[in-house]
């Protein structure tokens, strides 16, 4: 299944934006905190010392809240859920796999 998002921020280039959302830990921390999701493992490569050529991020999460009745008995009690991110700077997009 594919989905598209898009959203618009006009009070902030996406460079700054983009710059945020990989290497802010508290813009990171809160976002998490307002999804309800514990974060076990996150790897971000960024090609070069900022994201303006591109970034590459692995998450591993575990959601807080427990699946509805029918998912809980098919997922174990210990989910957690895969994310692999791709920013690509010049196409001014990010492709996510969950």
């Amino acid at each position: 299944m594919e989905h598209r998002l898009e959203h618009v921020f006009p009070s902030i280039s996406a460079q700054d934006f983009w710059q945020l959302f990989f290497y802010d830990e508290a813009y990171g921390e809160a976002i998490h905190r307002h999804l309800e999701v514990e974060v076990v493992e996150m790897k971000i490569q960024c090609t070069g010392d900022d994201v303006s050529a591109g970034c590459r991020r692995t998450m591993a999460i575990k959601p807080a809240q427990r699946a509805p009745g029918f998912l809980s008995k098919l997922l174990s009690v210990s989910t957690i859920v895969r994310e692999e991110s791709h920013l690509d700077m010049a196409a001014g997009t990010m492709t996510t796999e969950i």
